[in-house]
């Protein structure tokens, strides 16, 4: 995924995050089998994944949380490995943004051993937009 894509997309994600904030949605914590719930395919080092997006209300994790549930079975390293590829990634592309993601190793039971789960905080995401307006 390009740079301007993943821009892109956060900026589309936020403003819907918002709106199902707003609105009483919870997209990301409705069942796995929900209708409902907004899925994004993608591909990462040639694996398929389904990413979701959704707002994780743990009052030490507050703010955006990602899951990106691979679509055929990981074995612990190649879980391990795309996880430690895949936030690399992340906190390259959103460096200039200011952002910064944390993997999630508490979600596995939640959301299933084959999900790569991330977090992006409150207070992060409020230093990007503190920053982003101040250069406005």
């Amino acid at each position: 995924m390009k740079k301007s894509q993943l821009h892109k997309l956060i900026k589309e994600e936020l403003a819907n995050l918002l709106r199902q904030e707003e609105e009483g949605i919870e997209s990301i914590d409705t069942p796995k089998s929900s209708p409902e719930k907004k899925v994004v395919p993608i591909t990462v080092n040639g694996h398929k994944f389904n990413m979701a997006l959704g707002v994780n209300k743990n009052p030490t994790k507050e703010g955006i949380k990602i899951h990106l549930r691979s679509l055929s079975p990981l074995d612990d390293s190649e879980k391990n490995n795309l996880k430690a590829s895949v936030q690399g990634g992340f906190n390259t592309a959103f460096k200039e943004l200011g952002l910064q993601i944390n993997a999630d190793s508490d979600a596995g039971q939640s959301v299933g051993f084959d999900t790569l789960s991330y977090y992006i905080t409150l207070d992060n995401l409020q230093v990007m937009l503190k920053k982003a307006l101040q250069s406005a």
